[in-house]
Parts: C-alpha cells; sequence; structure tokens
C-alpha cells in the first residue's frame, strides 16, 4: 500500500471507513499492477491470502465483495492482465487477421456469470449498471467472437439494443481499444481527410445534393458533415436482414434509406419510419435528418422517435 493509489486508498477510508465498489475496483487494479509491474510470482493461495490481509487493514471489508466466485477477483484480474500483456507483447508477431478457428485472446472473468445475472437488476442505478457492464467485458468479448452474425450478437447481449445500447458500444469499443482516437474530440481535423479520401477513393457522379463536388467553404457544417458521411457509407459493406455481410456496397442513394432518413418536415420523417415498422424491415441504427440539404434544421435519435410511434 506504498503506492500512490494505495495511500489514497488509506486515506479515503480513514475519512469515510468504508468502500464502494469504485474503490474497491482501484485496490484489486493496483494490487494485481504492482505484481506484473513487479514480476513477482503470483497463485489462488496468495490471492487468498491477500483477501485475509484486506480485511484486516480495512475491517468493515467483507470477503464477499472479493470473493464473488471461487477464485476471487484478485485472481480474475491477474489473470486478465497477464493475458493482455502477452497479446501485446505478441502483436508484432501475430497476423492482424484473424479466423474462427483460433484460440481466444478473452480470458472471461471468473466472476463473469454472477456479474451477468446483477445486470438483470431493476434496481440497480446508471454508475452501478455501468460497472457491472464494464466488470464482464472479457466474458462479452469472448462470446462475441463466437458469433457468426450480428443477430445472434444481440439475442444473447440484447443490452445492445436498448435505448442506451449506443453507449454500451461505446464503452466496450474504448475497453477493446484504449489507444483510439475519439473521432468526436477531434472531428474538424478528421473529417478534413475523410474529405480528401473520398475524392480520391470515389467516382462518379453522387445523388444530386450529396456531391463530393458542391463542397467549398461556404457550405454550413451540418450539411458538410451528412455529404461526407453519406458518401463514406459507399466505401462500407451494406448488412443484410440477418446482421451478415453482402459483397454488394452502399451507394448514396442505399444510404438514404439504410443510414439516414431525410426528410423535409417532421411528418415526412414520420411516414417513412412507419413504412419501415409496418414492412418488418430490419431497423438498424440511423440518422434522421430533418430539412433541405442546405438548411437541416435538425437531427432526431431514432429511438426518441420510434418510441413515439409505439405509443
Amino acid at each position: 500500500m506504498k503506492s500512490k493509489n494505495g495511500q489514497s486508498l488509506i486515506e479515503y477510508y480513514k475519512k469515510h471507513n468504508s468502500f464502494k465498489e469504485a474503490q474497491r475496483k482501484l485496490l484489486i487494479n493496483t494490487i494485481a499492477k504492482h505484481f506484473i509491474d513487479s514480476d513477482l510470482p503470483f497463485s489462488l493461495g496468495e490471492s487468498h491470502r491477500l483477501e485475509e490481509e484486506i480485511l484486516k487493514i480495512f475491517p468493515s471489508e467483507k470477503l464477499e465483495f472479493y470473493r464473488t466466485c471461487k477464485r476471487g477477483r484478485i485472481y480474475a484480474k491477474m489473470c486478465n492482465l497477464k493475458t493482455q500483456t502477452k497479446l501485446a507483447f505478441s502483436e508484432s508477431t501475430t497476423p492482424s487477421s484473424s479466423s474462427s478457428n483460433e484460440e481466444s485472446h478473452f480470458v472471461p472473468e471468473e466472476d463473469y456469470e454472477t456479474i451477468r445475472n446483477s445486470l438483470k437488476d431493476d434496481k440497480l442505478n446508471e454508475d452501478e449498471y455501468i460497472d457491472y457492464w464494464k466488470r464482464c467485458s472479457q466474458y462479452r468479448f469472448s462470446q462475441i467472437e463466437k458469433c457468426k452474425s450480428a443477430a445472434s450478437i444481440f439475442k444473447i447481449w440484447p443490452e445492445y439494443t436498448n435505448a442506451n445500447g449506443i453507449r454500451m458500444f461505446d464503452i466496450d469499443f474504448t475497453i477493446k481499444y484504449p489507444n483510439c482516437e475519439n473521432i468526436h474530440e477531434n472531428w474538424a481535423l478528421k473529417s478534413n481527410k475523410i474529405e480528401t479520401l473520398l475524392k480520391k477513393k470515389i467516382s462518379g457522379k453522387s445523388l444530386n445534393g450529396f456531391n463530393l463536388n458542391s463542397l467549398n467553404e461556404d457550405t454550413r457544417e451540418n450539411t458538410r458533415d451528412i455529404i461526407l458521411l453519406m458518401n463514406l457509407h459507399q466505401l462500407l459493406l451494406s448488412p443484410n436482414k440477418c446482421g451478415g455481410k453482402q459483397s454488394r456496397k452502399f451507394s448514396v442513394e442505399d444510404s438514404l434509406g439504410a443510414f439516414a432518413i431525410f426528410g423535409k418536415t417532421n411528418e415526412e420523417v414520420e411516414d417513412k419510419l412507419r413504412h419501415i415498422s409496418e414492412s418488418k424491415q430490419f431497423l438498424q441504427p440511423r440518422i434522421l435528418i430533418i430539412g433541405d440539404i442546405n438548411m437541416i434544421k435538425t437531427n432526431i435519435k431514432v429511438s426518441t422517435l420510434c418510441n413515439e410511434l409505439n405509443e
């Protein structure tokens, strides 16, 4: 407990005489990181000894907080850190592409069943729910790796399809790719590079009003972003109704229906959504755009409008 985190935890405990889940997670991470960084031997017996030591230093803590399964959270964290370390150093010699026959790089948490069941508790507040979601990420990734389509992923992890599903995607992406930049934070720089790339990659005429050559210094920001995203979609593979992949690429015309829904009025957008719902088409995330392409009034979250239509 001589590290900076260790001293901070001791000071916190002296002040509050108890820990919350955030402090327990920090304690577990600090212990595991110490053993990894110091290259110290670690065993299940050592993990259990550390749990007993924690109860002596912090008397109000209970063993059940750390022994959520037979092996315990400290041992599970050590296993995950070791796996991540080995994977990081093997990336330079391991091909980037992987096949379904390869062994999974993700080691499920020891207490994943307990955590998974906790996610079904309706009494969880938002912070608790996010915490449990993060704590079973390796188990979730290992399951997703075995799935053959998006539909099968959503079947075993329906949380992705809930109203806050986009946040679950963001959390998982950050966990899986911690070194990736957040494109939202530097969109101005990235969008310029995207525009240059698209003009090199995409040839031919685009749908009227969405032509890349129409972009100039006077183009409104919202209009420019929509035109870029519409044309960017042409470089992506289109999903079929089962969530698999097809060989055909999107066109801007496809984007108008699959990637975004464009209407000059609220009523026009609502009519298009009703048509999709009534025809039982596969409804993937969409951007709803209202207004003229050169004067976009607003954009709406698809989940919000769909909920209103269902009432």
